[in-house]
Order: structure tokens, then sequence, then C-alpha cells
């Protein structure tokens, strides 16, 4: 059952010039006009683009190209899996290649915690994050994708095709 809400008191105290000031301060606190300052707040990092400027086209093509020799998909749902399979292999190649760099650039510092090893530069924790979350994204995609090209091979096999 619902709870009873006491009702609104209808003599409210808030005077005129509380009322103009809190209308004021509210059109200061609604957020940035200015658009251009907030509008690329989402792209903190790029590790999970599918191909950013700077990145080598034909190397993405050659791995496309060569996993699509390696796996053959065959239909639509296959070629999706495919794609997922391959921008995970991309993106788990980013995360390398940024974890190479950030060491190159700033070694780091390293010590036992608890039996951890723990890094002083938390940049490199997110570099580690998204090459487990693109390595659990190949994982799981790979899966779904030699479990779908083996029910099609058994049902062509049943069909004798």
């Amino acid at each position: 059952m619902r709870k009873k809400t006491k009702p609104l008191k209808k003599n409210n105290n808030t005077s005129r010039k509380q009322i103009t000031a809190c209308r004021e301060n509210s059109k200061k606190s609604t957020g940035p006009r200015d658009m251009s300052a907030t509008r690329l707040n989402a792209t903190k990092h790029g590790m999970v683009s599918v191909l950013i400027k700077n990145e080598n086209k034909p190397e993405f093509e050659s791995l496309y190209t060569s996993l699509h020799e390696d796996l053959q998909p065959y239909g639509s749902l296959e070629e999706e899996l495919f794609n997922d399979v391959v921008f995970g292999f991309w993106r788990l190649r980013r995360g390398r290649l940024a974890e190479v760099a950030m060491i190159r650039e700033q070694p780091m510092s390293m010590h036992s915690q608890d039996g951890e090893i723990v890094f002083e530069d938390y940049s490199i924790q997110t570099i580690l994050k998204y090459e487990n979350s693109a390595r659990r994204q190949v994982s799981k995609m790979l899966g779904l994708f030699y479990e779908t090209q083996a029910l099609r091979l058994n049902k062509e096999d049943a069909s004798g095709t």
C-alpha cells in the first residue's frame, strides 16, 4: 500500500528576493553554454575505437585478410562474428602497443604489495584493463564464431552439400 505523504504547505515563507536569487543562480549552473569545451569528454583514450587516425590502415587490412583466410567465414552471421573477432584482435594489439610505448617513454617502477604488483602510474592500469577487455572479447567472439561455423558445417554434412 502506498504511503501517504504530507501535503505541501500553502503558506510558503520564501521571500521574493530568495526566489529571484535562486532563479539567477540556476541560470549559472545549468551546464556549459559552449559545447566545444566538453564535446570530447567521452573519448578519453581511444582504446575502444575501431581505427584511430594515426594507426596503420594497411596493417589492419593485412590482419583482416589473414584472419579471413584462416577462419573462412560464410554468410552474414559468420561475417558479423568474424568482424567482432578482428576488431577485438586489433584492440588487443593497440593495448599492447600502448603498453610498450608507455614503458619505453616512462619506465614504470613496480613494487610488491601483499604479493600483488602495483604500478605507480595509473594510466598503465587503464591500458591493462582494456587489454583484458579486448582479450575477453576475442575469446568470446571466437567461441561464438566457431560454434556458429560448426553448426553450419554439421548442417551441410547432414544435408550432403
